[in-house]
Formats: structure tokens, sequence, C-alpha cells
């Protein structure tokens, strides 16, 4: 056997096996960040543990997310109170659709709300309802405050609502 054709037959073998490898390496790669995109486009939460009155805070995206439990009395006072608010029917808010109404949400016994980026040392604290007061969302350098439908009270822009679904009556997911 001709020790040219040897090498030449070996080399093209070679070349077959390293160009499969590499476009193996791009295929897996392409693919492995594209699911990891779709992951990325949602977060689910659990609310199950929250009681009435009771919040959560979820961190996600870079932001922060608040979740508050109203109890009925609160989603009463939430639909007949309006004055005081700056924007009380949510017209220059940023909401997803269906939740155009009082309470903000697509179910009543929830906020979700996006929390506004704060200075270093801020917060954002939540006042829990108490004896007929209602409760409320407060700024602790600011002073800015919101109801718990995240309407701003006095001045100011209401939060904003993310985009969310109800997979079920405790598991909500949260869409970017």
């Amino acid at each position: 056997m001709d020790r040219k054709l040897l090498y030449r037959v070996l080399i093209k073998f070679m070349v077959i096996i390293g160009f499969t490898f590499l476009l193996y390496t791009f295929t897996a790669d392409f693919m492995t960040n594209r699911e990891q995109g779709d992951a990325d486009d949602s977060i689910k939460v659990d609310v199950a543990p929250l009681q009435a009155g009771q919040d959560m805070r979820v961190r996600w995206d870079g932001k922060g997310i608040i979740i508050i439990r109203r109890s009925p009395e609160t989603q009463r006072q939430l639909r007949e109170t309006n004055r005081d608010l700056s924007d009380p029917y949510s017209k220059q808010s940023h909401q997803p659709e269906g939740t155009e109404h009082p309470l903000r949400s697509l179910n009543d016994e929830y906020l979700v709300a996006w929390l506004p980026k704060l200075e270093s040392g801020c917060s954002m604290d939540y006042e829990q309802p108490s004896l007929g007061k209602p409760g409320r969302l407060v700024n602790s350098c600011s002073g800015q405050s919101y109801d718990l439908a995240g309407r701003a009270l006095h001045q100011g822009v209401n939060l904003d609502i993310p985009e969310y679904r109800w997979l079920s009556p405790q598991l909500l997911v949260i869409l970017r």
C-alpha cells in the first residue's frame, strides 16, 4: 500500500471527525443557551404559606417583587377608597391587561407588584392593616406611600404590576 495514500486517508478521516465535533459543540451550545433563555423568561412563586395580611418578597430579573395577601376587609376598603390617590383609576400605570380595576390584580386576594428602585439604605416597609386603618407600603427614606393595591397616596406614580398568571390557586408564574 502506498504511504501517501494512507496519510491522505488518515488526514481526511481526522478532518471529518474534527468537523463533526465542532458542529456538535456549536449545536449543543446553541440549544443549551436557547433552553436557558426560555427558563429565564419566568419565575414560579408558591404563595401557599401566605396568610391574610402577610407579605412575601421575591428578587428576580434584578428587581424586587412584593406579594401581599389581602383580607376581605382590605379588599373592601380598596374598592371604596379613592381619595388621597394620585392616580386612582391607574390610567398612567404600567400593568397587564385584566388588572385595570381598583384592586389592580388578577386575583383580588393578592397584590403582585414590582418594588421601585430605592436609594442605598432605604427599604419599602409594609404596614399591615389594623383596627380599621388600611395597610400601606412606605418608602423609608422618601416617605412616599402606597395603598395595598400599589396606588400612590397623595402624589407620585403607582407601582408597576408585572405580567403574571396563576397556574393554580397557590402557584403564581411571573413573566418578563
